[in-house]
């Protein structure tokens, strides 16, 4: 019986889109992070939804849309979009623990609807290096530090910094 259960469940990883198989997997995330440039520092949430399509062992594309808000005493809020490659190292035989880093590349568009504003920031590099657990053959909780320089197209372009954390679940399908 035992040596049936670690067949099936080398059998599952190998199948898994979040683990080591092909196919695609899909979930929310939700964000924090702090925005540092120009002398301020602003403080932020995101949350959204991920779509990823495994095409090997260790590499997946991925696609984030999602909403974002900046800000406390005058908030801008809007869309927020990413697009890039995700790398995995299993930790395990079955790939049930792995260590994840994505690169992309992401675009936001923030207005304020106190002042009637809008902002959009490029963000030519954005970096997430993170943890990914699955339970059983679909289902995957993922934790990880979000890094991006940026730059705003409002006040004549200026440069700044965004660092935060993700965190997000995803089913594979």
């Amino acid at each position: 019986r035992e040596v049936r259960s670690r067949a099936e469940e080398a059998e599952q990883a190998m199948n898994s889109s979040l683990r080591l198989g092909t196919g695609v997997s899909l979930g929310p995330y939700l964000g924090m992070r702090g925005i540092f440039g120009g002398g301020t520092s602003q403080f932020g949430v995101a949350f959204g939804g991920q779509l990823r399509w495994s095409v090997g062992r260790a590499i997946a594309i991925v696609g984030e849309v999602g909403y974002a808000s900046v800000g406390t005493t005058a908030p801008i809020s809007g869309l927020q979009t990413m697009v890039g490659l995700e790398g995995r190292i299993r930790l395990d035989k079955t790939a049930a623990n792995q260590l994840t880093l994505v690169g992309g590349l992401g675009f936001e568009h923030l207005s304020s609807s106190l002042f009637g504003a809008s902002t959009s920031f490029v963000l030519p590099p954005r970096v997430r290096f993170g943890y990914r657990h699955v339970f059983g053959p679909s289902l995957a909780w993922d934790i990880g530090l979000d890094a991006a320089p940026f730059l705003s197209t409002a006040s004549g372009g200026s440069a700044a910094f965004a660092l935060g954390g993700q965190t997000g679940l995803q089913i594979g399908f």
